[in-house]
């Protein structure tokens, strides 16, 4: 038969082939990727080793050189340093005393006491239930008593009874102009005038009339004087 003779011819060209180094189509497909991969790391190393050494040049900065300039040299040898004053020594001093600018007796508090101090015979108001005292009595006062302002302006010139206004009554703020005048009946003002100021001229601009503890009519200035109709 001829099929022997053709079947040994083709393994006889196999085997020739193979001797001279013939080398399938996947093998040279995996040769390939692996000089890729080669190449790809051999980069990759090149570039570590650039960049490492970037960082080892960056890692020290040496300072500027002054010209002239010699180690133990001073940087600024014009400069003249500053003179410290020694701190004192010992006890300090007392200070001085404050002067008291309204013109009031000095008082003395004994360590303690929770009272706050009044002037004597002095007539202040006491805020729990409003009504006025002179200076140790427990009874409400009665009679009349004149306040001042801490700039020692007048504030108050007036009568009191059981502790409240009552009687010919008269206020002033602290700058002097008025503030009301009148006569009182147990601390409302029943018969009288009330008076409201411009704040930047302290000229007059309102004044209340008041008849029987009740204001009957306000009289109405502009700031040049002018009454308002």
């Amino acid at each position: 038969m001829t099929t022997t003779p053709v079947l040994s011819l083709g393994a006889m060209l196999c085997l020739s082939i193979g001797l001279m180094g013939c080398k399938s189509p996947f093998s040279a497909v995996v040769e390939a990727q692996v000089e890729i991969t080669e190449v790809a790391g051999k980069k990759k190393a090149a570039k570590k080793a650039v960049t490492d050494k970037a960082k080892a040049k960056r890692s020290y900065v040496s300072p500027p050189l002054i010209a002239g300039y010699k180690e133990g040299d001073p940087l600024f040898p014009g400069l003249v340093p500053p003179v410290v004053d020694s701190l004192p020594t010992g006890k300090p001093g007392a200070l001085p005393p404050v002067p008291n600018p309204a013109g009031l007796p000095v008082l003395e508090q004994k360590p303690g006491v929770p009272v706050p101090l009044t002037a004597p015979d002095s007539v202040t108001t006491n805020p729990t239930d409003g009504l006025s005292y002179k200076a140790g009595d427990l009874e409400p006062y009665s009679g009349s008593a004149v306040f001042t302002h801490a700039n020692g302006q007048r504030k108050f010139e007036g009568f009191f009874k059981n502790g409240l206004r009552n009687g010919p009554c008269m206020a002033w703020y602290a700058n002097g102009t008025k503030q009301y005048e009148g006569k009182f009946q147990g601390g409302q003002l029943i018969e009288g005038y009330v008076y409201w100021y411009y704040a930047d001229s302290l000229a007059l601009k309102l004044r209340g009339d008041y008849k029987k503890g009740r204001m009957v009519r306000g009289t109405h200035w502009d700031r040049q004087g002018a009454l308002y109709r």
